[in-house]
């Protein structure tokens, strides 16, 4: 059977993106801190822009819930915010809204 090769630009992709994704390693192994805080920073980047396209499908966009999908995306728009000005507080709250979830959790 003839196995089918890919173009060289490919692979020249996919060693670049192998390469990156070793420095990041190392970079979160030696900070895991800070590595936990970007994360965190990027989801609130995602959510804020969620909650955006939630008010625009609610204005612009007829359907029944509209008022929902307004009040929901500016809700989120603001939580989003509160996480981008404060992003080492909100991942200390994350760590310890999960370790109090673990706590209740005895069933492991």
């Amino acid at each position: 059977m003839e196995e089918l090769k890919s173009p060289g630009w490919i692979r020249g992709i996919q060693i670049g993106l192998g390469a990156v994704a070793v420095i990041l390693s190392i970079f979160i192994l030696i900070n895991p801190a800070l590595a936990t805080v970007s994360i965190v920073l990027i989801a609130s980047i995602i959510l804020l822009i969620v909650g955006i396209e939630q008010v625009i499908l609610g204005l612009f966009v007829k359907q029944k819930s509209r008022f929902v999908s307004i009040g929901l995306g500016v809700l989120v728009i603001i939580l989003s915010s509160i996480i981008i000005a404060y992003p080492k507080g909100t991942t200390v709250l994350l760590i310890y809204i999960l370790a109090f979830a673990l706590l209740f959790n005895w069933r492991l």
